[in-house]
Parts: C-alpha cells; structure tokens; sequence
C-alpha cells in the first residue's frame, strides 16, 4: 500500500508492523495475505553517493485480533497503544542488497 509503520522483526525471522487502526494497509492484508516489507536505506555522502542496504520481506500477513496487537504493543513498553494495530508477516523469501560489494544481491527462502 505504500504505507510507513514501524516495523520489528523477531527472532524467527517473522516481523510485526504497528500501523494505526484505519491504516489502509489493515483492508488491503485482509483482502491479500502477500506482502512485501522493505527497509532501505540510502546513504548519502554528498556530492558522493555512497550504496544504500536495502532489506526486502515477501511473505504472508495476519492482522493480529485486538488482544493480540495489545499484547505485542504493551511488549514494547510503548506508552501510546490506543489506536495501533499490529500486523505479522511470516516470511517465505528474504533478498538484501548493499551487504556485500557494490549492490551484491543475497537472497534466500525462509
């Protein structure tokens, strides 16, 4: 959906999105369990442009029931957890680029 939300990836290589609770993103995972989850990040070294990482997450989504999202919400000693919706994504593929030389590409199947 294009959307920014905060994401936390687990130790099973799962990851949680907090999004707000009318985030168009809580629909669109209803109406589609694929997603894909990128981290990017562009260094920038100007006038030089340095190689951005780049972390990309394709896998299936649940939006968590409200005790659920409470609960991973409240584990994060957030204090604003009126108003969040957590969303897990269980990944099937992982592709990074940037880690190795230049844009090195490593990707893999969870």
């Amino acid at each position: 959906t294009g959307q920014f939300a905060e994401l936390y990836p687990d130790d099973d290589w799962s990851v949680h999105a907090i999004v707000p609770a009318d985030a168009p993103a809580i629909e669109a995972v209803r109406a589609n369990s694929h997603v894909e989850l990128d981290w990017i990040d562009i260094g920038h070294d100007w006038p030089k442009m340095s190689i951005g990482k780049s972390v990309f997450v394709q896998g299936f989504a649940t939006v968590q029931d409200p005790a659920q999202s409470k609960s991973f919400i409240a584990s994060l000693d957030r204090s604003d957890q009126d108003g969040l919706v957590a969303i897990q994504v269980r990944p099937r593929r992982i592709r990074t680029e940037g880690f190795g030389e230049g844009l090195q590409l490593y990707a893999w199947n969870v």
